[in-house]
């Protein structure tokens, strides 16, 4: 529930106004495949690696918030054996898909 709150918050606050937050959930194998994609600013290549890091803002468009959710959704994520990535989104240099994997019978 958590993974899923922060993630619908962080694309939500990051999204323009009318803007589209679209949310994916798949079977991989034994695991379960969530994104969750905005039309927000997205971010930047060489950001992608601190934006899991707690009290990280991701850039300086002054959108951010605490830094406290995506650092939640990896604590959360990794806590059930699972990784969480930014993903390439379908329009290169738009918006942003974060993508967490987990495995098949993490509780919810």
């Amino acid at each position: 529930h958590q993974l899923v709150a922060n993630l619908l918050d962080n694309a939500g606050r990051h999204s323009p106004d009318g803007g589209t937050v679209t949310v994916v959930a798949r079977r991989a194998g034994d695991r379960t495949v969530l994104e969750v994609t905005d039309d927000g600013p997205g971010i930047a290549p060489d950001d992608r690696a601190h934006v899991f890091e707690r009290f990280s803002t991701g850039g300086a468009d002054g959108s951010g918030g605490t830094g406290l959710g995506l650092a939640i959704a990896r604590w959360v994520t990794q806590l059930h054996g699972g990784r969480i990535e930014v993903a390439e989104t379908d329009r290169p240099g738009q918006g942003c898909r974060i993508r967490a994997t987990i495995p098949e019978g993490t509780p919810a």
